[in-house]
């Protein structure tokens, strides 16, 4: 049965009363539903940006993050997950990366708060200049009383750390600086001059130090990258030591702070799907839990959980009986040399 138009026609007009048609109307209807859904939507995203800038807000500023300052974006959206601020959804990364945006823009959150290591900045240090060679005298002198001995003096392993996210340097720092360690942020895939300086520094600790060993202390992602990279890595700088430096006696022990699978189970952290299985199959690459499509990311762990497995595996191979005549002997060294310096002014 076909519907009456003049029926429909004059509902219409009765309803609005400015329709030529009931076909007119109900494209007016849709149209007006759209836009309501459209605005519902669009306040809904807004009031879930606000509250998310909000809780972000607080992890930063507050005991969450706070004393690990700065800290990379990925920290903090892992630990966004941890306290159920958001989910690993497609998309959520970016959505914390564009409120750390929105809260230093506006000021609600600290510039220095948030560490971007992976791009080249320009350094401007107007705090190396001087203004005449008696103003650097006196700096000199200053300086000398605080000048202390390297803590891996006669050590019987010289120390340091290679951390693939550079992010996360400065976190380690506050650790290692307690020990003269030096920290080096290799991203991935370290490029063959940073592994031939590298080479060159080992070689020169080795003539100075005189370790048994130089260790290095990894810290990466868990995945088949991540896995390879410190072996591979540490390969390298072996053959280069070998063929430009032969007599040297450079001898490398890689320590693996973090990832392991054993971390990962144990701390219950947040782990991803990789979308495509691994190119070649390694028996040092098991997944997590028995599946190889899983992996984990370095930044998944709590800076402070990171700080006390470096702190743990560097103590490991440091005896600080040793250090103590060292220290003991360092406020007459510097006395001395502060003598010495300010004889040169008089």
């Amino acid at each position: 049965m076909q519907p009456n138009n003049k029926i429909i026609t004059e509902r219409a007009i009765n309803l609005q009363g400015t329709y030529d048609n009931s076909l007119e109307f109900a494209i007016e209807q849709v149209s007006e539903k759209r836009t309501y859904k459209t605005q519902d939507r669009v306040l809904a995203k807004r009031q879930a940006e606000a509250t998310l800038q909000r809780q972000v807000s607080n992890l930063v500023n507050g005991p969450a993050l706070r004393e690990f300052w700065p800290v990379s974006v990925r920290q903090v959206y892992y630990t966004a997950i941890t306290h159920g601020y958001i989910t690993k959804g497609e998309g959520d990364y970016e959505r914390v990366q564009d409120a750390v945006a929105v809260l230093r823009a506006d000021g609600r959150l600290d510039y220095e708060a948030i560490v971007d290591n992976s791009r080249e900045h320009p350094r401007c240090n107007f705090e190396s200049t001087v203004e005449n060679a008696d103003d650097a005298l006196d700096r000199v002198i200053n300086e000398a009383g605080t000048v202390k001995v390297n803590r891996q003096t006669a050590q019987p392993y010289f120390q340091l750390i290679i951390t693939e996210g550079a992010g996360t340097v400065g976190q380690l720092e506050d650790v290692a600086n307690a020990y003269d360690v030096p920290c080096i942020a290799s991203q991935g895939w370290t490029s063959i001059s940073l592994l031939y300086q590298l080479a060159k520094q080992m070689v020169w600790i080795q003539k100075v130090f005189k370790p048994q060993d130089i260790i290095i202390h990894y810290c990466g992602d868990y995945d088949p990258t991540g896995v390879q990279v410190p072996i591979k890595m540490c390969a390298r700088i072996t053959d280069i030591i070998n063929q430009k430096w032969p007599d040297s006696e450079v001898s490398i022990i890689l320590n693996r702070v973090a990832l392991s699978e054993k971390q990962i189970l144990d701390r219950k952290l947040t782990v991803q799907r990789m979308s495509k299985p691994p190119k070649t199959a390694s028996s040092d690459w098991t997944g997590v839990g028995g599946d190889i499509m899983l992996k984990c990311e370095m930044e998944a762990i709590h800076p402070s959980e990171l700080q006390k497995m470096t702190r743990s595996a560097i103590e490991a191979f440091y005896k600080p009986e040793i250090y103590a005549p060292i220290a003991a002997a360092e406020e007459i060294e510097q006395h001395r040399l502060v003598t010495k310096l300010e004889s040169l002014t008089q």
